[in-house]
Order: C-alpha cells, then structure tokens, then sequence
C-alpha cells in the first residue's frame, strides 16, 4: 500500500521513508536503488535545469537518481530516451524510465517507474516531485515509451 501526503517543502519528508520495494520480487538492485534515491526527493520543488535536492526538472531527477550511483545518464529526457533499450510497458520494474511526447511530439518528459502504474516525476513549474499514475488519461496518452538501465550501462556521447 503507499500512502502519500499532500506536496511537502523539501526539507522535511514524509510518508514516502516507508515506501518500500521487495528485492526478491523485482530482483533489479539498479533500479531499486534509483527509486528510492527518487522517492527521497517527493516534495522537492520543481526547478527548470534543476538536477539536485534543491530543485529538479523531470530529467534532472532522474540524471540525480543514477548519478547518486555513478551511473551516468544524458541529461536530457529526449537523449535518456535514445540511450536506452526499449522494454515492453508490461514488463516495467522500478527504476525504469517511462518517457511521454507532451510537446511538439517530441521525448519531453520522464519520469522513474516505481510498481503498479505508478512513477515519480518532476512534473512542471509550480509542482513538486511527486507521484503519478500511468492509468491516468493525460499520461496515458502521451506515453512514448520505456527504457531499462542495465549493469553494463555506458553512455557515450553521439
């Protein structure tokens, strides 16, 4: 069950410390740990080319969330979305990245797949990180693709 409370100032968290995922289920420690480092930042303030606890931007929580693991990723959403291997939606597990067109049909937006639809996102000016739902119809219909960070990821500039 995940039980969130309403957008939080950054300095002081909340109920997503409970937040939990089961290893044994998901077995993709990368991911995992990525979700939790992105589930630390819900409340945090959206800042446009923010990439630390002080403000992020969509692609700037996720760059963050890697980098805190020496995983480094494009910084922006549109390269993230190239860099990556595809995954079917069915397969997601947390951590991988779920890419939506929102503007100019264009890779605009990601955010970190956490389980059961659900994803942590910096979503726009005036917003926090927080979570939204891929059943949702606005995320639904501009869901591009999914991407996975595998162990062997290195990302090389093109």
């Amino acid at each position: 069950m995940v039980v969130l409370t309403g957008c939080a100032p950054s300095t002081r968290k909340s109920s997503h410390d409970r937040i939990s995922l089961d290893n044994r289920y998901y077995n993709n420690p990368i991911g995992n740990r990525a979700t939790r480092i992105a589930l630390k930042q819900i409340g945090t303030r959206y800042r446009f080319g923010g990439n630390t606890p002080r403000g992020f931007d969509c692609s700037g929580l996720v760059h963050y969330s890697y980098g805190q693991m020496g995983i480094h990723l494009p910084r922006s959403a549109r390269l993230q979305s190239r860099a990556l291997r595809s995954v079917p939606i069915s397969q997601l597990r947390p951590g991988d990245l779920v890419f939506f067109k929102i503007s100019r049909n264009q890779v605009s937006h990601v955010g970190i797949y956490y389980h059961d639809g659900l994803f942590v996102h910096a979503p726009k000016s005036g917003k926090n990180v927080s979570m939204a739902s891929l059943s949702n119809p606005y995320w639904r219909s501009r869901y591009y693709r999914a991407g996975r960070v595998y162990d062997d990821f290195r990302y090389t500039a093109r």
